[in-house]
This record gives structure tokens, sequence and C-alpha cells, in this order.
């Protein structure tokens, strides 16, 4: 049996065909499962929250505020003013009231040898199913 340069570009041909229907039918079973999850590539209204947040604040009248020195345990200033304002804006988008009580350094490092992302993904790897 000779091969010649039609039978040759019959079975190229056939076989981008099937390759790109298979991608066709892959994008399509994508996007429908997308839509049944109720997720179709759009954010949950979080682009029009800073808006809203905007327009709902009113400017209240400057009050002086004094404030005791909060015992930071050895942890940096810095530190203690990033997780006081994740948690206020957790509180914020919750709409309760939340308040950092106290915040330490941990401990025992240097008995497991690992942080806690560490520890998180050794947990998460080693877990029964």
């Amino acid at each position: 049996m000779e091969i010649t340069a039609g039978m040759v570009t019959a079975i190229v041909c056939t076989g981008m065909l099937v390759v790109f229907l298979a991608l066709i039918l892959l994008v399509v079973l994508i996007k429908f499962f997308g839509l049944a999850s109720g997720m179709t590539g759009k954010q949950s209204g979080r682009e029009n929250q800073p808006a809203n947040v905007q327009e709902k604040t009113t400017p209240k009248a400057a009050v002086p505020i004094v404030a005791a020195q909060p015992v930071t345990n050895g942890v940096h200033p810095e530190v203690v003013a990033a997780i006081s304002a994740a948690v206020h804006a957790i509180g914020e988008e919750t709409g309760t009231k939340l308040t950092v009580t106290g915040i330490r350094p941990r401990r025992n490092r240097k008995a497991t040898g690992r942080s806690a992302w560490g520890m998180a993904g050794v947990q998460e790897n080693t877990r029964a199913f």
C-alpha cells in the first residue's frame, strides 16, 4: 500500500478536527458546570462594595480619643496594627463589633520546627481520606 499526499492530508485534517471538537466539548462542559454551580466568572458583588461603603458613611464630628498604651508582649507595633485592622475589616463586613484582646507570639515553634503555615501543610497532606 502506497501512502499518498492525499491520504496524509486527510489523516492530518481528521486528527485536527477530532482534537478541536474535543476541546470545544470540554469548554462547553466547563461552562455548564460553572453555570450549574453559580460561578460564572463574575465577582459576587464585591466590586460595588467600596462604593456602597462610601455612600453609607457620614462624616462624624471629630472627637478626641485618648487611648491607653497597649501592652504588646514583645510583638512589633506594626504587626499589632495590621492584625487589628484585619479584625476590624472582618467585623465591618459581618456587621459585628470585634475587639482584639491580646496578641502574643507563638511559643512552641521550636518544639515542632515548623511555622504555622508549614504545620497546616503537613496536616493537610497527611490527613485521612
